[in-house]
């Protein structure tokens, strides 16, 4: 079981992830009008949480 402080992290990074996945899916969205890039949300949002998952709790 992952500490507090590494599951506050976790939630944290999916979030961002998801913001960022939001972010490239608009971009690709405007150049071409396809909902396939809906796929980077998801994926975006599953890389912010996992970089925080295998990330070292010690910080010393």
């Amino acid at each position: 079981m992952a500490s507090e402080r590494k599951q506050k992290n976790m939630r944290y990074g999916l979030i961002i992830g998801a913001v960022v996945g939001v972010a490239i899916f608009a971009a690709t969205y405007t150049v071409n009008n396809n909902l396939v890039y809906l796929i980077f949300i998801p994926i975006a949002a599953a890389m912010g949480w996992a970089t925080q998952y295998v990330k070292d709790d010690d910080f010393e």
